[in-house]
């Protein structure tokens, strides 16, 4: 189980480090015409991958309590309609739901790890905007 937290963590990690790199070299802080600036333009660019992976995180825990099961059985069904042989399931609403929180795996924390290490970044970035 601990290896798999690792696994998850360390993928959020590089996802939130492309992201990071690509806001970084679009602000460019190393042509900052201050440091105060620069310091500005750290921050912002801690602060976008800190949110993406954190909002990731919300919205899987979110999926896993079932929220989007009503949307997804509604265009399952819509498209067994029209197209048969792609769905052949008759199950109704209730068995439907019933099967897809047994089937639920757990939520992974890595998203909110890593979001978390990039928001210690943005806030001290922040913090030393203030103090110059």
């Amino acid at each position: 189980m601990k290896k798999k937290i690792l696994i998850d963590f360390g993928i959020y990690l590089a996802v939130g480090f492309a992201i990071w790199l690509t806001a970084f070299f679009l602000k460019q802080p190393y042509s900052a015409e201050s440091t105060k600036d620069a310091y500005r333009y750290c921050s912002d660019s801690f602060i976008i991958p800190s949110v993406v992976l954190i909002g990731i995180y919300l919205l899987s825990i979110i999926a896993h309590q079932g929220f989007f099961d009503g949307i997804t059985y509604s265009v399952h069904f819509v498209i067994g309609k029209f197209l048969p042989r792609i769905n052949n399931s008759t199950d109704n609403y209730y068995d439907y739901k019933r099967a897809k929180a047994e089937k639920r795996k757990s939520t992974n924390i890595g998203g909110l790890l890593s979001g978390g290490f990039y928001m210690i970044f943005a806030i001290l970035f922040y913090i030393l905007y203030y103090c110059v």
